[in-house]
C-alpha cells in the first residue's frame, strides 16, 4: 500500500456525500476518491455543512474524480464549502480533483460559498467551474485550473489571491 485510502463511491439512489463534517479542526488527508454510478443525483466528495461554525478545518492531499454526469441540473461539488457560520475557516491545499459538471451546466471541483477559505496549490481540471467563489472570502494562491467546461476560475477572490494559472483569461491575481 502505498498509505493513501481509496473510496470509491457508487451512486445508485438519491444524493450522496462522500464525508460530511461540520466539526471543528477536522483533517482531511491523502484520500483518493472515486464518484461512479449513473442516475441523477446530487453528489459531493467532501461537504463542510452548514450547521454550526466550524473552524480549523483542512483538505489536503487528495484525489477527487468524478464520473458521474446528468443532465438533471442537480450539482456535482468536488470539495463544497458552503457553511453560513462566521467565523468557519478552511484551507484547501494540495489537491487535484477533475470530472464535475452535469450536462446541464452545473458542477464545481472546489465551491466556496460561505466561509473564510484559503485555496492553494491545488490542480483542478474539467469541471463545469473548476474553483468557484459564490459567497465569503477565498484567497486563491498557486493554483492550476484548466480546461473547464465553463470557467477556470469563477466570482471575486480576496485581494491577497496571486499566482494563479488558468487556460482561459479567469485567473485572479
Amino acid at each position: 500500500s502505498d498509505g493513501n485510502y481509496i473510496a470509491t463511491i457508487r451512486i445508485t439512489s438519491g444524493a450522496r456525500t462522500a464525508i460530511l463534517t461540520s466539526e471543528d479542526k477536522t483533517v482531511i488527508d491523502g484520500m483518493q476518491f472515486d464518484m461512479v454510478g449513473a442516475g441523477n443525483y446530487a453528489s459531493n466528495a467532501i461537504k463542510i455543512d452548514n450547521s454550526g461554525s466550524p473552524s480549523g478545518l483542512i483538505v489536503k492531499n487528495c484525489v477527487i474524480h468524478n464520473t458521474m454526469h446528468n443532465s438533471s441540473g442537480n450539482t456535482f461539488y468536488g470539495i463544497d464549502l458552503s457553511t453560513s457560520g462566521s467565523t468557519y475557516r478552511c484551507e484547501v491545499y494540495n489537491n487535484v480533483i477533475d470530472g464535475y459538471y452535469t450536462d446541464a451546466g452545473d458542477g464545481a471541483g472546489i465551491r466556496v460559498n460561505y466561509a473564510t477559505v484559503d485555496i492553494f496549490n491545488n490542480t483542478v481540471f474539467d469541471c463545469q467551474v473548476n474553483i468557484e467563489r459564490s459567497n465569503g472570502t477565498a484567497v486563491a494562491r498557486n493554483n492550476l485550473s484548466m480546461d473547464s467546461v465553463g470557467s477556470d476560475f469563477s466570482g471575486t477572490f480576496s485581494g491577497a489571491t496571486n499566482k494563479n494559472i488558468s487556460s482561459d483569461t479567469t485567473a485572479p491575481g
